[in-house]
């Protein structure tokens, strides 16, 4: 179902407290973060990229909250939810006698909308009939309900498309509608993964820590958990393919299971956790001697973790080790 998003009172592109999946230490949300404050002033659709878990829908927010609409209404919807049937009825809305399940009128998506910003979240499941009828609506600002042929309604939605596709992939495969794509990509933001910003990672993991205790024992507020640095250096070797929302779960999990004290969570503690068969948080590939010389150091050269951070043999890692002639560094 779509979902009405809260009203908030203050920017938060620099506001990192209020939102902290949108931490911005590095260079590239910094980045993404000046091209967003501009976009936001403007009109037209936009497309927000990125993969699984780095936080499209959240960034759409932010976008609506420092443009002129935000005293209007903000909805998201995915366009996977529904079959397509009922997608259009969703988007458009129906009336009353407009087909013969059909007991009730319904506004529809865009009329609730108008004034404000309206998230389509996986644009890339539209059908292509449905695709035509966004572009349709894109190019003019009107649409017809279902029941109504003859009655165009005009609303003022700014549409904000979201997809960890490549869109441009699939208009070249015929899969996505040509003219639909570079509508929507008028304005478009792609977001780094976390594995590229090691920078926001330690802050993120830091924040979710803080989060999960306060959530969990506000009387600890003398005895604040915090991650040893080899646990950071840890999580910065790991692959994160569900990014934030990855690390988010990986960190939850750390504290509640994590045996001991929890000042600080350590190394061992924390990968008791993270490749415990019951969880199976995501590995790291290494393809080359560089990534695995990180590997490494991260697990300050302790073998059987790194292989089963890397998947690899302690076998192979040895051998990888000798011909290149690394040395393990002095305590």
């Amino acid at each position: 179902m779509p979902r009405k998003r809260e009203r908030l009172n203050h920017d938060h592109l620099n506001n990192s407290q209020a939102n902290p999946e949108f931490l911005i230490r590095s260079r590239a949300m910094r980045s993404l973060m000046r091209r967003a404050k501009l976009i936001a002033k403007e009109e037209g659709p936009v497309l927000i990229q990125g993969e699984t878990g780095t936080g499209k829908t959240h960034l759409a927010g932010e976008l609506h909250e420092i443009s002129d609409r935000k005293g209007h209404r903000f909805m998201d919807y995915g366009c996977g939810e529904w079959s397509p049937a009922m997608l259009e009825s969703a988007l458009f809305g129906h009336s009353k006698d407009a087909y013969t399940s059909s007991l009730t009128f319904q506004k529809g998506l865009l009329a609730e909308t108008n004034g404000g910003t309206l998230v389509l979240n996986d644009i890339d499941l539209l059908s292509p009939a449905m695709q035509g009828k966004l572009l349709r609506f894109l190019d003019d600002g009107t649409f017809t309900r279902l029941g109504e042929p003859g009655t165009p309604i005009v609303v003022d939605v700014r549409i904000i498309a979201t997809s960890n596709k490549n869109l441009d992939a699939l208009m070249k495969q015929g899969l996505f509608l040509r003219d639909l794509y570079y509508r929507l990509r008028r304005w478009r933001l792609t977001i780094p993964p976390l594995r590229e910003r090691p920078e926001d990672l330690r802050d993120l993991a830091g924040k979710f820590l803080e989060d999960f205790q306060n959530q969990r024992d506000r009387s600890e507020e003398d005895h604040r958990w915090f991650f040893h640095n080899d646990v950071h250096n840890l999580f910065t070797s790991m692959n994160w393919n569900g990014n934030v929302r990855d690390l988010r779960s990986a960190v939850e999990n750390i504290a509640l299971f994590c045996d001991g004290d929890r000042k600080p969570i350590t190394l061992e503690q924390a990968s008791a956790v993270l490749f415990d068969e019951e969880y199976k948080f995501e590995t790291h590939s290494v393809d080359t001697d560089e990534q695995l010389r990180k590997v490494l150091y991260s697990t300050r050269w302790n073998i059987s973790l790194t292989s089963r951070i890397t998947t690899l043999s302690r076998t192979t890692i040895y051998k990888r080790i000798r011909q290149n002639g690394w040395r393990q560094p002095k305590a």
